[in-house]
Protein backbone atom coordinates (compact mmCIF):
# COMPACT_ATOMS: atom_id res chain seq x y z
CA UNK A 1 0.00 0.00 0.00
CA UNK A 2 2.78 2.50 0.76
CA UNK A 3 4.41 1.99 -2.50
CA UNK A 4 0.70 2.93 -4.37
CA UNK A 5 0.21 6.00 -2.32
CA UNK A 6 4.45 6.75 -3.00
CA UNK A 7 3.85 5.88 -7.19
CA UNK A 8 0.67 8.29 -6.71
CA UNK A 9 2.16 10.95 -5.53
CA UNK A 10 5.50 10.67 -7.80
CA UNK A 11 2.54 10.38 -10.73
CA UNK A 12 0.85 13.71 -9.33
CA UNK A 13 4.16 15.72 -9.12
CA UNK A 14 5.40 18.36 -11.75
CA UNK A 15 8.06 16.75 -14.53
CA UNK A 16 10.47 18.34 -15.34
CA UNK A 17 13.72 18.11 -17.56
CA UNK A 18 17.10 16.46 -16.58
CA UNK A 19 18.63 19.77 -17.21
CA UNK A 20 16.23 21.67 -15.36
CA UNK A 21 16.70 19.55 -12.58
CA UNK A 22 20.89 19.92 -12.51
CA UNK A 23 19.72 24.06 -12.90
CA UNK A 24 17.20 23.51 -9.68
CA UNK A 25 19.87 21.73 -7.18
CA UNK A 26 22.92 22.95 -9.06
CA UNK A 27 25.99 20.90 -9.95
CA UNK A 28 27.46 19.92 -6.41
CA UNK A 29 24.32 18.77 -5.32
CA UNK A 30 23.54 16.35 -7.94
CA UNK A 31 26.80 15.08 -7.99
CA UNK A 32 26.54 14.39 -4.38
CA UNK A 33 23.23 12.69 -4.70
CA UNK A 34 23.74 10.43 -7.55
CA UNK A 35 27.75 10.24 -7.58
CA UNK A 36 27.93 10.59 -11.14
CA UNK A 37 31.07 13.18 -11.81
CA UNK A 38 30.62 16.86 -12.50
CA UNK A 39 31.80 16.93 -15.93
CA UNK A 40 29.20 14.77 -17.20
CA UNK A 41 26.23 16.44 -15.09
CA UNK A 42 27.53 19.76 -16.66
CA UNK A 43 27.00 17.89 -19.87
CA UNK A 44 23.84 16.64 -18.86
CA UNK A 45 22.79 20.21 -17.91
CA UNK A 46 24.20 21.81 -21.44
CA UNK A 47 22.34 19.34 -23.48
CA UNK A 48 25.59 17.99 -25.48
CA UNK A 49 25.38 14.48 -24.19
CA UNK A 50 22.50 11.90 -23.18
CA UNK A 51 23.23 9.85 -20.17
CA UNK A 52 23.61 6.43 -20.20
CA UNK A 53 20.39 3.82 -18.78
CA UNK A 54 22.37 3.11 -15.17
CA UNK A 55 23.15 7.15 -15.01
CA UNK A 56 19.42 7.71 -15.58
CA UNK A 57 17.99 5.32 -13.21
CA UNK A 58 20.56 7.03 -11.04
CA UNK A 59 18.79 10.31 -11.62
CA UNK A 60 15.18 8.74 -11.30
CA UNK A 61 15.94 7.26 -8.21
CA UNK A 62 17.77 10.62 -6.85
CA UNK A 63 15.12 12.71 -7.81
CA UNK A 64 12.37 11.23 -5.70
CA UNK A 65 10.24 11.23 -8.28
CA UNK A 66 10.89 14.66 -10.36
CA UNK A 67 12.20 12.91 -13.07
CA UNK A 68 11.59 9.83 -15.51
CA UNK A 69 12.47 8.67 -18.88
CA UNK A 70 10.40 11.23 -20.67
CA UNK A 71 12.26 13.87 -18.75
CA UNK A 72 15.42 12.47 -19.35
CA UNK A 73 14.85 11.00 -22.87
CA UNK A 74 12.21 13.11 -24.49
CA UNK A 75 8.90 11.72 -25.21
CA UNK A 76 8.78 8.85 -27.73
CA UNK A 77 7.02 10.75 -30.64
CA UNK A 78 9.66 13.14 -30.42
CA UNK A 79 12.48 11.28 -32.25
CA UNK A 80 14.77 14.59 -32.52
CA UNK A 81 14.18 15.93 -29.17
CA UNK A 82 16.45 18.54 -28.07
CA UNK A 83 16.73 16.42 -24.59
CA UNK A 84 18.22 13.16 -25.68
CA UNK A 85 20.86 13.86 -28.67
Amino acid sequence: MKNRVRLQKMATKKKITLAEWIWKLGDDEVVRRTGINQGSIRQYRYLTRSPAVKQAKKFIVASNGELDWESIFGPAEEINSKIAQ
